[in-house]
């Protein structure tokens, strides 16, 4: 939090290392969370990186580790921080990006020249949820 707050590069971390009981105070919202957050996921492209925020993750407020989590499940990114990104998802335990499993099925379509089926993935939350309270998970939503 140190190294952003004084907008130093998350990879020279060692350079500015200091006493771990320093406490650092985290006053942002908005658009300068997101810069963070934004300096955090494209800084992952180097390993010193992936290893300080592998380490002091926990460290950061809720609303910042969100932040980061979403902007790392994004698809918008270099191949390199795609790597740190799944780096920091090892060291982490899997914690970092969320497992989405999903299921074949096979569906009976109607068609002019009679039955056939077709298969799709179904997510297995979705489909519970939409059993459950009776909504339709394909249909187009409404605005």
């Amino acid at each position: 939090m140190l190294l952003l707050n004084n907008n130093h590069p998350l990879h020279a971390w060692e350079q500015f290392e200091t006493d771990r009981s320093s406490t650092v105070s985290f006053h942002a919202g908005g658009k300068k969370l997101e810069k963070m957050a934004q300096t955090i996921v494209s800084s992952l492209s180097h390993q010193k990186a992936v290893e300080l925020v592998a380490r002091d993750f926990h460290l950061m407020p809720e609303v910042l580790r969100i932040q980061v989590r979403t902007l790392c499940h994004n698809d918008n990114m270099s191949g390199n921080v795609r790597k740190g990104v799944l780096r920091l998802n090892a060291l982490m335990k899997g914690e970092l990006l969320k497992k989405e499993t999903s299921v074949r099925v096979n569906e009976r379509v109607e068609g002019r020249d009679g039955a056939f089926y077709k298969q799709r993935n179904v997510n297995p939350a979705v489909a519970g949820a939409a059993q459950k309270y009776g909504i339709d998970p394909r249909a187009k939503k409404r605005r």
